[in-house]
């Protein structure tokens, strides 16, 4: 189970780092195409909620199956 925690962790800041990037590469863009100043940066987006499927073989003995 702390696997399983630690691979969502690692997930959650690969995302957080995609968006970030992200949001640099489209503010630098943008600067570029409105010759105007740079506009402002939006800071760490939230990480929505999700539902993962997760196989009945990885699932502890005796948990509900999803």
């Amino acid at each position: 189970m702390a696997r399983l925690r630690e691979a969502d962790e690692a997930i959650v800041q690969l995302v957080k780092d995609c968006m970030s990037k992200l949001t640099t590469t489209m503010n630098k863009q943008l600067h570029l195409v409105a010759k105007g100043p740079p506009a402002p940066t939006l800071g760490q987006p939230g990480v929505p909620t999700a539902q993962v499927i997760v196989p009945p073989l990885l699932l502890p003995l005796g948990a509900p199956i999803q």
